[in-house]
């Protein structure tokens, strides 16, 4: 019998403890967070978060980060498994091939190529969590294959046999980040 009452007077300094918690958790304010941040799988800090961005409807959302990459300022955006460009110096767009499965150099089309005066430069392309430079001058060449993000599901996809001449750039790998993150991400 004695055992019972303990047991019971136990279970009422619980609850009555436990309410009183929700109460005042309740009443308090919301409180303002410094510093949000971009950490990998591993809890390794990829960057502050400078922004929110979401380019299309129906994408998954992405933070603003800033790296410097071999001296070299970068602004990428970074979602759930990718880092994208953010269109600040950085960018994501189709990346083409001479081949019909997406190996070998890749290229940018010309009219992609689009430069921040003076903000950041030199240009910077993020494609598959890599970044490129352009490499060269500009060239019309007949491509075969291209490298795009996919919508759904949200990843970069080979998009084989396509036959199309554009004036292109060649692209040399500066950085891999898969090197150096690993996915997924989230913020802290």
């Amino acid at each position: 019998m004695k055992t019972i009452v303990n047991v019971r007077i136990a279970l009422f300094a619980f609850v009555f403890l436990f309410s009183a918690s929700i109460a005042r958790a309740q009443n308090s304010p919301p409180q303002p967070v410094e510093k949000l941040t971009v950490v990998d799988s591993n809890g390794k800090l990829v960057g502050n978060v400078l922004g929110y961005g979401n380019q299309f409807v129906g994408l998954p959302a992405s933070f603003g980060v800033a790296l410097r990459v071999q001296d070299k300022l970068l602004l990428v955006s970074v979602s759930k498994l990718l880092f994208v460009g953010t269109g600040l110096g950085t960018w994501s767009p189709v990346v083409f091939f001479e081949s019909t499965d997406c190996s070998g150099t890749r290229y940018v089309r010309q009219v992609e190529i689009q430069e921040d005066e003076g903000i950041v430069t030199p240009l910077s392309i993020v494609a598959e969590n890599k970044v490129y430079s352009l490499d060269g001058s500009p060239t019309t060449l007949h491509l075969h294959s291209l490298l795009s993000i996919n919508v759904f599901p949200w990843q970069w996809g080979c998009v084989p046999d396509i036959d199309e001449e554009w004036e292109v750039t060649a692209l040399r790998e500066v950085t891999d980040l898969n090197n150096f993150f690993t996915p997924p991400f989230s913020i802290k």
